[in-house]
């Protein structure tokens, strides 16, 4: 059977995210056998066709993976799938993992790059300021290596970002 707070969980995860939240029913060979009401209304929110996926980051470890949301950045234990933490931001547009499992790289909405430290608390350093959104990203597996997606005509870039200080207000 399933637990109706494990369900509640999971929808109050999906929402906080601003992730669609599909629950089918309670349990049964059909619908109508335990229901599709989950506290007193239907959940038929889906992915539709044409909506953009969240980025998602797995760490070069595979222990770590990253999920983005509207305003924070999921970070989930593998391979079980546990919250491992969450990180605050003003509108992830993009995140990976740099060469160090514990450093991920966030694109906000604001055209802000920012490297967190997943072992230490607080905001992450920001490392440059794009005139426009960052929409993709990647990291080389040697670390510092950049590759940018902007979201206009100029379709991306490469930087090395090794030398943060000199790639502020780009």
């Amino acid at each position: 059977p399933m637990l109706e707070g494990w369900v509640r969980e999971v929808r109050d995860q999906c929402l906080g995210s601003e992730v669609p939240f599909f629950f089918k029913q309670w349990g049964g060979l059909r619908p109508k056998s335990g229901g599709r009401l989950l506290d007193g209304r239907e959940w038929p929110e889906v992915v539709r066709a044409g909506d953009p996926p969240a980025p998602v980051a797995v760490s070069p470890d595979g222990r770590i993976v990253a999920v983005q949301g509207a305003r924070e950045v999921q970070l989930l234990e593998m391979p079980a799938g546990v919250r491992a933490g969450t990180l605050k931001v003003k509108g992830a547009r993009a995140v990976a993992f740099s060469g160090d499992p514990d450093q991920l790289f966030v694109a906000e909405s604001d055209g802000t790059a920012t490297l967190h430290s997943l072992t230490s608390e607080g905001r992450g350093e920001v490392l440059a300021r794009y005139a426009q959104p960052v929409t993709a990203l990647a990291y080389a597996p040697t670390g510092w290596l950049l590759v940018l997606g902007y979201g206009d005509s100029s379709g991306g870039g490469i930087e090395d970002l090794s030398r943060a200080s000199d790639a502020l207000d780009r």
